[in-house]
């Protein structure tokens, strides 16, 4: 809201001097103003002159009557009431009836009566609708100063007497009672504890320091409110409509009182609102707000939150204010300064408003227009003045129309006559002409308007006519019959509500859920559609073929006149006040709803594998008190308060600055053109180039499945072929020209992994066998099964054959069978192809027969030579499994499984059955319990064969030592396979029959070190033992740590060769040299010594050896060389042959 600029100004219209103003009742189209000349001036809302009314003498009270038809006043000299008719402009007298001065004057709240005091305290009463006067002489003693009416009548006068009179209409005194000073401002109200009952509670001011509150079912007990002396004298003071009063005081405070019982008089909040004094205040309840003017300033609050400042009035070259008024309805404030001139503000504008395509237009002012061209530059706005305070505004292509009552105003607005109809204006005239005006038979309810035709609703009826009299811009196809039309037509009973208009059609609905589409080149009802509920509202997109419908539930739909259908808008916001479509071509699917506080953005897609949808994208919080406009490509135009255009982009269309990477930016980027159905036609490179920058497969493929969901095989086919998805992109190519929409969206939804929808509408194709296929190659032959007997009943055996198989598979023998016995074709040709169809069924009908305990029919089936071997061998497995054992092996027999024919007979323990198959047989564990049952049956011999045959060496060698006495073949065996725990068994064998040698060496073989090393020690076979581990194990880790046991165990009992032996082979060298070493010093005769200290630092190959070994050799170390031969050899173990040469 804004008060900044005036309306207009009356500069000292009675001269200098105080300045007195009234607000008409009602309508408020005049201002009654006094001062101090002889005259009342009646000025109209743009403050022109309307009437002045000349008085005898100078006026002393004024008012309007409670419907604003009567102006009341008195003056000096005259004992008559002046009345003007705000209707007839005539001026009437009234003879009061009294001959004093007349002092005050007061109409009562809802009937034309008017009551006048006089200077002597006599009063009179007059009844304009029955002319009839009561004079009452006597009320008061001494001048009456105030006076104030109730709702019920009851009129309050307050005199210089000090006392306050109540009378009814007739004058009659019902109450009187006493104040301690002079009163003023007399005033019934309604506290907060009483609000049922009217004209219970009168306030007036007394001495100017003291609010009197009068109950008048107690009058003699008064509510009285005195107030801190710094706030001065009580000025004026209004009661809220809450029950708190607000009272102004001339040292410039603000304070509002609680007439609550619980908080009576407390102070709710005070504020000082002008520095050096406050001389009125005045409250809007329209508004709910409150003006206080005092210095050269007026102060507006909220009354629901007095701290609330909303605005604050300046008059710069004014001195100081006296008074502020506002007009009836709020749309009006007056303020009169202390110089006598008044000064009038627009408080608040009607928001009257109308737009097309991108022209706007706006009431700035009460009777001023602003029209906007919304481009991408800067346009200047047009302003036009209308003949009146327009309550109706259009504007169309080429016209503006404003109305008010029953009559509009036709304004030319085309700056470049060449604009194509239904194009964006380019320009618009500079100075907007006048064409005409039109009168209609009722008052007018709403105007729309195109480049060439009006429509005007009222009444219940709609007037469809040209804009412009005469030839103008009329199109030369239209006739005279296309003129004018009125609906609805002669004879329906129907009250049309609502109304669009687009460049080719009429749209328009009825209290009776009517919806029609009247074609305006053919001049007749294109379309029609019947609703259960009543309309509301209408809004077709730029060509008609979409409207959103909102009945008096609302409840929003989406009509297709191309289809005559209803689809509802879930999500559609019951507050929902407009709608507008995006006029941007590639954005044309999509539109908002909004109310006084949110945009909710839809998009409507047209062609989905759903069908046609419509999806909530979004929500858009609406700046304070604007109004949405345009919708162009995601930016809403709107209407300030001030009467101005903003523009906000909507949240849908924006890019989020609250999130925090990069990476997550183009995701939401990317899902919001995939939401508004941005990855088609002119729109695609921009979803293609949020991929481009993700640069990752999700991200693709979620723009490719988007594309396909909305049936845009072309964007999902680039998508997959940039991805290199090629089963994807052979999927679509094989679709991509069919024509059907539900065989395409059937594919598609297969694609995508939704059979059961795919199915549905397969079936509502025009190919619905597409559903079996696809239910064939997903293997969901129940589906199939049911869909084959509807739709190709020649495929029934096929599915019945695969979907047995299932059952099977599954474990539903009972109910296999009985589909393997439906699949069975008749085949008197005998067709290979059906021949193979009823060989699986039979195959399955013995299968299943054999599962449900028909095990006559199917081994009968199994077992015949015309039976293919897998058959056999899958109802072998079947038998087995239910220990029918004799029956599986005759059958795993005749297919050729020898190993489970005989593993069968073995569970028969038909060992005869089993020794005839033992020569096919491969599998050892049939070998092993072969053996078993020949070995208890005491034919060792046989057993150990069968052992044998399964690789059972441990078994061999225990029946050939301990059955049959046959150690060398025993040892035989343990040589040959080197098995350990043969080797163990062997070992034990001969240490029981003393012949410990063998018995170490089969010990050590088992890897038996502990029971090795007891016996070893205990029979003095160390070295022996030595040996054999040096040629059993020498060289593993395991003989290398056996060995390096003995050495220690040779050196600590002192046979240093043999502890150098083990250390030798245990490959510790430097140990075995040092033991070498020890033999050999001192004596030279023990070759063996040498010989082998030789090989052992041949093998070492270290110098530091070499030369210790050296030393001995030359006598150094003992004083006894050795002969030379034995440096030869040193230096050919260490392949020195050059030093080998020279020796």
């Amino acid at each position: 809201m804004s008060y900044e600029k005036e309306l207009f100004r009356l500069e000292q219209p009675h001269g200098d001097g105080e300045l007195y103003f009234a607000w008409q009742k009602g309508n408020g189209i005049y201002l009654a103003t006094v001062g101090s000349d002889f005259t009342v001036g009646v000025f109209n809302r743009q403050g022109k002159l309307h009437e002045r009314v000349r008085l005898p003498g100078q006026c002393t009270g004024f008012g309007w009557d409670s419907d604003g038809d009567l102006l009341g006043m008195i003056c000096d000299g005259s004992f008559n009431i002046v009345l003007w008719d705000a209707n007839t402009g005539k001026k009437h007298n009234v003879d009061t009836g009294l001959r004093d001065q007349l002092t005050v004057i007061a109409w009562a709240r809802s009937e034309p009566l008017v009551a006048v005091g006089s200077a002597r305290g006599n009063m009179a009463i007059y009844n304009h609708r029955t002319s009839k006067r009561v004079p009452v002489l006597g009320k008061h003693n001494k001048r009456i100063v105030t006076a104030a009416w109730g709702l019920t009548n009851m009129l309050a006068l307050g005199s210089e007497d000090r006392t306050v009179s109540l009378s009814n209409i007739d004058g009659d005194t019902l109450k009187t009672f006493q104040v301690n000073s002079d009163p003023s401002a007399l005033q019934f109200a309604q506290v907060a504890s009483d609000r049922s009952t009217p004209d219970t509670t009168l306030s007036l001011i007394v001495g100017k320091r003291m609010l009197l509150i009068y109950n008048l079912q107690e009058p003699d007990d008064p509510i009285k409110l005195a107030f801190e002396p710094m706030y001065g004298n009580i000025v004026a003071y209004e009661w809220n409509t809450d029950g708190y009063i607000l009272v102004g005081f001339s040292a410039g405070y603000l304070v509002c009182i609680s007439t609550n019982p619980r908080e009576l008089g407390q102070e709710l909040f005070q504020i000082k609102n002008h520095h050096i004094r406050l001389s009125y205040l005045a409250i809007c309840t329209v508004l709910s707000k409150v003006a206080t003017c005092g210095d050269n300033n007026v102060k507006i609050h909220e009354l629901k939150n007095l701290s609330d400042v909303t605005a604050v009035i300046t008059l710069s070259d004014e001195s100081g204010v006296d008074r502020v008024g506002w007009s009836e309805d709020g749309q009006l404030v007056c303020v009169a300064t202390n110089t006598g001139s008044a000064v009038v503000y627009v408080s608040r504008l009607a928001r009257l408003y109308a737009s097309h395509g991108n022209i706007v237009a706006i009431l700035t002012s009460l009777s001023h227009l602003t029209v906007f061209l919304v481009k991408d530059k800067t346009i200047p706005a047009v302003h036009i003045s209308t003949e009146v305070e327009p309550s109706l505004l259009a504007v169309g292509p080429y016209h503006l129309v404003v109305g008010m009552n029953n009559r509009t105003w036709i304004y030319d607005l085309n700056g470049d006559a060449t604009t194509p109809s239904g194009e964006p204006m380019q320009s618009l005239s500079s100075s907007p002409q006048l064409l005409g005006d039109r009168e209609y038979m009722a008052n007018l309810t709403g105007i729309c308007l195109n480049a060439e035709y009006t429509a005007a609703s009222f009444a219940g009826k709609l007037h469809l006519h040209l804009t412009e009299s005469g030839t103008g811009r009329k199109s030369a196809g239209i006739t005279e019959e296309k003129e004018m039309r009125v609906f609805p037509d002669s004879g329906e009973t129907m009250n049309i509500t609502c109304h669009a208009i687009t460049t080719d059609f009429l749209v328009y609905a009825s209290d009776l859920g009517d919806i029609r589409l009247f074609g305006l080149e053919d001049w007749k009802l294109i379309r029609e559609y019947k609703h259960p509920v009543p309309i509301k509202s209408v809004f077709p997109d730029l060509v008609a073929t979409r409207v959103i419908v909102v009945d008096t539930k609302m409840e929003g739909y989406l009509y297709s006149p191309v289809h005559n259908t209803m689809t509802l808008i879930s999500d559609f916001p019951s507050t929902t006040t407009g709608v507008l479509w995006d006029q941007h071509p590639a954005d044309r699917n999509i539109f908002v709803t909004f109310d006084a506080s949110t945009v909710v953005t839809f998009v409507h897609v047209r062609d989905s594998i759903d069908g046609p949808k419509i999806q909530k994208i979004g929500e858009t919080k609406l700046p304070l008190d604007q109004i949405p406009l345009i919708l162009q490509r995601g930016v809403v135009t709107l209407q300030t308060p001030g009467g101005k255009l903003a523009n906000i982009t909507l949240s849908t269309h924006s890019n989020s600055t609250s999130i925090s990477s990069q990476n997550d930016t183009m995701k939401a980027t990317l899902e919001k053109h995939i939401a508004l159905n941005r990855f088609s036609s002119t729109r695609f490179t921009e979803a293609w180039n949020s991929c481009l920058l993700l640069n990752k497969k999700e991200d693709w493929v979620r723009l490719a499945e988007a594309a396909l969901m909305n049936l845009d095989l072309e964007t999902g086919l680039r998508v997959y072929r940039h991805i290199g998805d090629a089963g994807m992109s052979i999927s679509i190519e094989n679709i991509i020209k069919v024509e059907n929409k539900k065989l395409v969206a059937g594919h598609v939804a297969e694609l995508l992994g939704d059979f059961d929808k795919a199915q549905a509408l397969y079936l509502d194709s025009t190919d619905p066998v597409q559903a079996l296929v696809m239910r064939q190659n997903l293997l969901q032959w129940d589906q199939a099964l049911q869909l084959a007997r509807n739709l190709a009943p020649e495929q029934v055996p096929y599915t019945s054959l695969e979907y047995a198989n299932q059952l099977e598979l599954m474990g539903q023998y009972a109910e296999a069978l009985i589909h393997y016995e439906r699949a069975v074709i008749d085949n008197p040709r005998q067709i290979p192809e059906l021949a193979d169809h009823n060989d699986r069924c039979r195959s399955g009908v013995a299968r299943t027969s054999l599962r449900v305990g028909d095990y006559r029919r199917g081994m009968s089936i199994a077992g015949d030579s015309a039976s293919p071997l897998h058959l056999k061998l899958q109802c072998a497995e079947i038998m087995e499994s239910v220990k029918k054992l004799n029956e599986a092996a005759i059958l795993y027999d005749e297919a050729g499984d020898k190993n489970r024919a005989a593993a069968a007979y073995i569970g028969l323990k038909n060992w005869k059955k089993v020794g005839t198959l033992l020569n096919n047989v491969t599998d050892l564990k049939i070998f092993r319990q072969y053996a078993k049952a020949k070995e208890s049956e005491g034919d060792f011999a046989a057993a150990v064969q069968a052992y044998n045959e399964a690789h059972d060496v441990e078994n061999v060698v225990r029946l050939l030592i301990d059955k049959l006495n046959q150690p060398q073949k025993a040892m035989a065996f343990v040589e040959q396979t080197r098995n350990i725990e043969a080797a163990r068994r062997l070992g034990q064998f001969f240490e029981k029959i003393g012949d410990y040698s063998s018995a170490l060496k089969y010990l050590v073989m088992s890897r038996s070190e502990n029971e090795a090393l007891r016996l070893c020690k205990e029979h003095g076979l160390v070295e022996l033992y030595a040996s054999i581990v040096t040629e059993e194990i020498g060289g593993s880790e395991e003989g290398e740590r056996q060995l390096s046991s003995l050495a220690v165990y040779f050196e600590q009992q002192g046979n240093p060769m043999l502890a150098a032996k083990c250390y030798y082979h245990a490959a510790q060298f430097n140990k075995a040299l040092r033991n070498l070493l020890q033999v050999a010093k001192g004596n030279p005769d023990n070759q063996e010594a040498v010989v082998l200290a030789i090989e052992v630092v041949g093998a070492a190959n270290d110098d530091i050896m070499a030369n210790q070994l050296i030393e001995l050799l030359v006598g150094d170390l003992d004083g006894e060389p050795r002969d030379a031969k034995y440096v030869f050899k040193l230096y050919r173990a260490r392949k020195q042959y050059r030093e080998a040469a020279k020796t």
